[in-house]
């Protein structure tokens, strides 16, 4: 039985023929305060602009040499790092509050790269690199500055349907159905030949049979449908928590989701990966009622995990997993990530993208070299749904590419702070931040919902929506069509069984 309570998501919304969790507490078995948001935005606002000031101001005069941005990258990450980590400290399930995350985020997609020194910055000059740390500064500065007013309220039917207490007789067939629809995506352009969908795993992933054209066609609709396994681990660790990790409901998930998986690690795209198995650990530490230290530990080492999968992928992607060895593969990501240069693609050090590098190259060419694009930009990211087939002149771009001046610049993201530079300069910086907190913001009142909700599970992903968004606005539109599978799914669901999902 499945019911939709009408009242927030608490406790005491549950309903009544189920047992009533006990309120949250914290791991000391304190009583939660409700005057401590578990964010300090004035915290996050000082750090930033300490570490903004620091790290502009310890760039040399030459900072095209690798490693010679370490100390700033290293400034600047501890000035974002303070405001989150003192909410860690007053409660450690602070760390997965949304607003934590994405304050923190530009240490991942900007930073890390610095601090790992894994490449150089040829062309560009000491403006740009300066410019590009104070930038990000201002942008998260005005996320900081977004979260302090109250959240936007989300849609009451949304909130509803996060309410529900799926039983495990619901959550398997709708999981089936994401599987069997995800694997649609791999296995129409094989025309259903099993053996040639595992023979073109071990291939490299442009000769894949399910590779799709740069400007796509009619095959975009079956590409569209590999969101509907987004939400596949998730789902899958739902199974595991009602039931067990041994129980035939949640092998079959895990199956389910592991298939999935190792196909779309085959396309190369790590930042699914993360998105997928980042929400996934999310949704397991919040769908409890008292959160562990050991908890958060685990959790700290699957993300750890995840980066290592991230790296592998990334040695195999472009000569195949049958040419490099999957063994191979593992090692020589686990040398790189320990610092060592190795052969087979893998750079030294963590590697992310090459998104500040890409961030100095946008600041060094507009306005001066190339004017701002305006409103071409978020134009081409809002109408990327639109199929190509319904409209012929779709925009291909927002109106720069950067490999117009760089060679070697076909980079896929320039971060969304390069991405809002492009648009309007410093005024679209200022915006943008603001929107990402409020974005960040309305996710809270899903923070506090009742384990065995379906509450969880959509917090987690959102998250981890937003926490991509930092590498391109097109990733939030892109990832949000997974939350519409799920939508599709349940009502595929509830038409076969002949009545409504919340009746299920």
């Amino acid at each position: 039985m499945l019911r939709s309570p009408h009242r927030a998501l608490t406790p005491q919304a549950a309903p009544r023929h189920l047992k009533q969790p006990e309120r949250r507490v914290h791991m000391d078995g304190r009583q939660p305060d409700q005057s401590d948001p578990g964010f300090y935005p004035m915290l996050g606002v000082i750090g930033t602009f300490t570490g903004t000031i620091m790290a502009m101001a310890t760039v040399p005069s030459n900072p095209q040499k690798e490693g010679v941005l370490f100390i700033p990258g290293v400034l600047m990450a501890l000035g974002l790092a303070i405001g989150p980590f003192l909410a860690f400290l007053r409660n450690p399930r602070n760390a997965l509050r949304t607003e934590n995350i994405i304050g923190m985020a530009a240490i991942y997609w900007l930073f890390m790269d610095l601090v790992t020194a894994v490449y150089d910055l040829p062309t560009v000059n000491r403006d740009a690199v300066r410019m590009s740390f104070a930038s990000s500064g201002c942008f998260v500065i005005m996320f900081w500055l977004a979260t302090m007013r109250k959240p936007w309220r989300l849609p009451k039917a949304f909130m509803a349907s996060c309410s529900l207490r799926p039983e495990v007789s619901i959550i398997l067939p709708i999981t089936s159905i994401c599987f069997v629809l995800s694997m649609l995506a791999y296995a129409i352009p094989c025309n259903f030949d099993v053996n040639l969908m595992l023979k073109s795993l071990l291939g490299n992933r442009f000769a894949a049979p399910w590779n799709r054209e740069a400007l796509g066609g009619w095959n975009a609709f079956v590409d569209h449908l590999i969101y509907f396994g987004y939400l596949l681990p998730t789902l899958a660790t739902m199974l595991v928590r009602r039931k067990g990790l041994m129980h035939p409901a949640s092998v079959v998930g895990i199956l389910f989701a592991a298939i999935f998986l190792i196909f779309l690690m085959h396309s190369g795209s790590r930042r699914i990966i993360g998105v997928c198995l980042g929400s996934a650990v999310t949704y397991w530490v919040l769908d409890r009622e008292h959160v562990r230290i050991w908890q958060l530990s685990a959790s700290a080492f699957a993300v750890a995990f995840v980066l290592w999968l991230m790296q592998t992928m990334l040695v195999f992607r472009t000569v195949g997993v049958g040419e490099i060895g999957a063994s191979n593969a593992a090692y020589i990501a686990w040398k790189s990530m320990s610092g060592d240069s190795v052969a087979g693609g893998a750079p030294k050090g963590l590697a992310v993208d090459d998104n500040f590098y890409r961030l100095a190259q946008i600041h060094s060419i507009v306005p001066e070299h190339h004017p701002y694009v305006y409103g071409k930009y978020i134009f081409y990211v809002l109408v990327r749904p639109i199929p190509r087939v319904f409209w012929e002149n779709k925009p291909i771009d927002g109106g720069f590419q950067l490999q117009e001046f760089d060679a070697k610049g076909a980079s896929l993201s320039v971060s969304i702070v390069g991405e809002a530079w492009l648009s309007w300069g410093p005024y679209a910086i200022l915006i943008t931040g603001w929107v990402f907190g409020r974005m960040a913001r309305m996710n809270s009142p899903l923070f506090d919902a009742s384990s065995g909700t379906i509450g969880p599970m959509f917090y987690g992903y959102t998250t981890m929506m937003l926490f991509v968004g930092w590498r391109s606005l097109q990733e939030i539109l892109l990832f949000s069509y997974a939350l519409l599978g799920w939508i599709f799914a349940t009502w595929l669901y509830a038409k076969i069984r002949g009545r409504g999902f919340d009746q299920a």
